[in-house]
């Protein structure tokens, strides 16, 4: 029951936005290589301008220190440059995570919380860095409102605050295509396996994260991203690494702190 209270507050929390910004009329699709670095950057900045006013993040260093040592850890093991990555953790009950433009990555603290250990936690964290390595944040951005609109949002001709935040919508809400959520998937285990960690944790986590679909499958913006059944499934097949021969990269007394602490945030 409390799960699903976290699901029902999930759901909430987007469906709130998704009425709050209406659908406007987005322009073809171009080439997301055309998009520079500098513009990334920007978006990424506009984004986060705007999360930070919606949402309370975490500084407390019990909680973004361990967090921090997972993705170091992670990112070293597989030869990924991640000086330039911010990570922020949003004091937020919602089950979420997800990447934004210019190298950021976001987490809910109810993320850390429902995961039951941090194999979980680490399973997301490698599908998020995915997304960001193998550049599928702009190729979902330049595909759902395509470059005109995202350049004009950088430069301030023409893009208002409601279509940032309609891009926001799209990055934070919605799910990316089959083939990158796959890619992702599959780079996930890759990553996981590099650092020693077992890919069937995050396989138990989509499986859970199923089961709260199935009870939830009449709400369209849940049951609109890839079925995790089907994820869980080929995250298992595709998994060379049994738990047997799993390796945390947190001791138990940094994860159970990083849990214990994420239940009484205090910044």
């Amino acid at each position: 029951m409390k799960t699903f209270s976290k699901l029902i507050l999930t759901v909430i929390g987007i469906g709130s936005l998704f009425f709050i910004i209406q659908l406007v009329d987005w322009v073809a699709i171009f080439n997301p290589q055309k998009i520079s670095k500098t513009t990334e950057e920007k978006l990424g900045e506009l984004y986060w301008e705007i999360i930070s006013k919606m949402e309370k993040e975490v500084k407390n260093d019990s909680i973004t220190i361990p967090i921090k040592k997972l993705f170091n850890k992670i990112a070293d093991k597989n030869e990924l440059d991640i000086t330039e990555l911010k990570i922020h953790v949003l004091q937020n009950e919602q089950i979420n995570a997800f990447a934004l433009p210019g190298n950021r990555i976001i987490l809910y603290t109810g993320l850390i919380k429902e995961s039951e250990n941090q194999g979980e936690l680490a399973g997301v964290i490698c599908h998020e860095l995915a997304h960001i390595h193998k550049k599928h944040i702009l190729k979902k951005l330049v595909k759902e409102i395509g470059l005109s609109t995202i350049i004009s949002m950088t430069t301030g001709n023409g893009a208002g605050t409601e279509t940032v935040k309609q891009a926001l919508k799209i990055l934070s809400s919605s799910a990316y295509d089959r083939n990158l959520e796959t890619e992702a998937d599959l780079t996930a285990i890759e990553y996981l396996e590099n650092a020693k960690m077992s890919p069937e944790y995050f396989a138990d986590f989509m499986f859970k994260m199923s089961e709260l679909m199935e009870v939830a499958k009449e709400l369209t913006l849940i049951s609109s991203h890839p079925h995790s059944e089907d994820r869980t499934k080929a995250i298992l097949d595709n998994t060379k690494l049994k738990k047997d021969k799993h390796q945390d990269i947190l001791s138990t007394r940094e994860w159970d702190s990083l849990k214990n602490n994420t239940y009484n945030v205090v910044n």
